[in-house]
């Protein structure tokens, strides 16, 4: 499953470098600073939705895969848009709420 997981990350984020390269939020080259914090929410924005969108076509749920069980259930909705998150902030941030998930894992 992590491997799925960390494939899917690097898919989102190998499309999402592919769309930054287009000027829809300014120039990539820009230094502004509005222009700068435009393109990184937007490019989050696009990779988060992307993320979501792969989730839930693959039906991705960490939390069940873990067993991860915090004592309260946030819903389906707040677990699909936390895995959409985990999915399309890349693969390094994927790496490491692996890790985390995994040591929790183990506690319980």
């Amino acid at each position: 499953m992590f491997a799925v997981l960390y494939i899917l990350s690097q898919a989102v984020e190998r499309v999402v470098e592919v769309i930054s390269d287009f000027a829809i939020w300014g120039d990539s080259r820009s230094k502004e600073p509005a222009v700068v914090h435009r393109r990184a929410i937007s490019l989050w924005t696009v990779s988060t939705l992307l993320g979501m969108a792969v989730c839930w076509l693959f039906c991705i749920d960490f939390f069940k895969v873990l067993k991860a069980d915090a004592g309260c259930d946030p819903g389906p909705v707040l677990k699909f848009i936390i895995n959409g998150i985990i999915v399309g902030s890349g693969t390094k941030p994927v790496h490491d709420v692996i890790a985390g998930l995994e040591k929790y894992a183990k506690k319980q």
